[in-house]
């Protein structure tokens, strides 16, 4: 899977719009979907991802702007599946075992999202790909886990 960071100058002044902000200042569930996009096999750089792929909530959102629409995602080769909250052990470990689905987790409480990759053996936490970088690292550097999004191959 392509590791993407929300700081890349090719689109970290993008706006997410209509909320206005940028990808490099709310683009980790943007970057996150793309990563997805890749390891379902119809890739879609966050530009091409912006402009046809993603819709946002705007500056008047109940739960604040720049949010992902879920149900409005946009991808030939994969789909929404399921929003959980809380840190869902059970649910995320039979997504990560099927080759047909990904899940991304919500980490930082509730402030960030990186791509789940698999599990670290023996424990509740997880390697990572950290859009505040591209890099793969663990959640054990945010501590918990408040949510995940559950995505499966069309």
């Amino acid at each position: 899977m392509i590791r993407l960071s929300q700081y890349d100058k090719k689109w970290a002044d993008l706006k997410l719009l209509p909320s206005g902000f940028t990808m490099a200042a709310k683009g980790c569930t943007t970057s996150c979907l793309c990563m997805l996009s890749d390891y379902f096999g119809c890739y879609c750089s966050p530009t091409l991802a912006i402009d046809t792929k993603i819709k946002y909530t705007d500056k008047n959102h109940p739960q604040g702007p720049g949010l992902v629409l879920w149900g409005l995602l946009n991808f030939p080769c994969f789909k929404f599946e399921a929003r959980r909250f809380g840190w869902q052990i059970a649910e995320i470990d039979i997504s990560l075992k099927d080759p047909d689905k990904a899940v991304i987790l919500q980490v930082g409480n509730g402030a960030h999202w990186v791509v789940a990759v698999r599990k670290i053996p023996g424990t509740k936490h997880y390697f990572i790909i950290d859009p505040l970088g591209g890099k793969l690292t663990t959640t054990y550097r945010y501590g918990n886990i408040t949510g995940s999004a559950h995505f499966i191959r069309k």
